[in-house]
């Protein structure tokens, strides 16, 4: 079985499948004058090898973003695949953690966001709503976050999603992360990101920033935590200015959701991400010497025991 997940945070971003939509998504539907049919914030679609998680998170149910979750839905079942769309935003899941989501506490004088998550994961009494989004996971083969840019980065609801569903102890710990060591290892999740500027400004020398840089820290979450990351599906220019008649229009969109359908055919062919894993630090947490660096966030940097070194000699 295959899920798929439409998330807006998870989980609507789906933390898989969708994530939340931007307002640009809106204004896009308002424009095919609500003919578009979307899908919840926060939609899982689930499909039939194992599971595929898809997860959409717009609060407009006739965004664009909406769009590309039912299109995500329809390719992956006529592959033959069952999915099921997690709708964050319809199920009111809260994505503010507190002291009110553990009645069980582990110090009622001091409220400690990893310290309690761990005594709930200890003691099994987790909140019921992140049982639940676990499970989704673990069923789950491919885990599809779909969302809009917000501010460059994922929607409120899908921040607060990984907030809560990642839970230390539970899904993560020192012993229990990175894709070869996660709890979710085995598993694929990709991205599916709408953005409102134009492909050219999100390039490395773009006004809105280098998308690759940009989505870097949310792929790494999910590498963390032991999923195989696939390449990203991006819609640019979701916000930009309307071509002069709906018909146009309309035949931007439906390219649009080609292109996804194409992307969503290819997935077996795409080559993960590449991220560092639990044997590439030494014993104070920093890249091995010989270790390979996959970005420009983990890279290899003078020690200063280096240039001490270099400055003597």
């Amino acid at each position: 079985m295959t899920v798929l997940r439409s998330s807006q945070g998870i989980v609507c971003s789906f933390i898989q499948g969708h994530f939340a939509i931007i307002r640009y998504f809106r204004s896009l539907s308002q424009r095919l004058d609500h003919r578009a049919t979307a899908i919840n914030p926060a939609t899982q679609i689930q499909g039939a090898r194992h599971a595929r998680a898809h997860r959409s998170c717009p609060p407009e149910e006739k965004s664009f973003n909406a769009q590309l979750a039912r299109t995500a839905k329809e390719t992956l079942e006529g592959q033959g695949h069952t999915v099921e769309i997690a709708d964050l935003y319809r199920e009111h899941f809260d994505p503010l953690e507190g002291p009110r989501h553990f009645p069980e506490r582990a110090d009622s004088g001091f409220f400690s966001a990893m310290a309690e998550q761990r005594h709930a994961a200890d003691t099994d009494t987790l909140p019921a709503d992140v049982e639940r989004e676990i499970a989704r996971l673990e069923r789950a083969d491919l885990v599809i976050f779909q969302f809009p840019l917000w501010w460059w980065s994922v929607p409120a609801i899908l921040k607060g999603w990984l907030d809560r569903v990642f839970v230390w102890g539970r899904v993560y710990s020192s012993r229990m992360r990175y894709e070869d060591r996660g709890h979710f290892r085995g598993k694929r999740a990709f991205l599916s990101v709408t953005t409102g500027a134009p492909e050219p400004a999100f390039g490395p020398d773009g006004r809105a920033g280098n998308l690759d840089l940009v989505l870097w820290p949310v792929e790494f979450s999910l590498s963390y935590v032991g999923f195989s990351v696939l390449p990203s599906f991006r819609a640019f220019g979701v916000g930009g200015a309307a071509p002069a008649d709906s018909t146009t229009l309309a035949r931007e969109i439906e390219a649009r959701k080609a292109a996804f359908s194409a992307h969503l055919d290819r997935l077996d062919r795409l080559r993960p991400l590449p991220f560092n894993g639990s044997q590439d630090w030494d014993e104070t947490g920093r890249l091995k010497p010989d270790a390979p660096s996959h970005s420009p966030f983990i890279r290899h940097a003078a020690r200063p025991r280096d240039r001490i070194a270099g400055e003597q000699a």
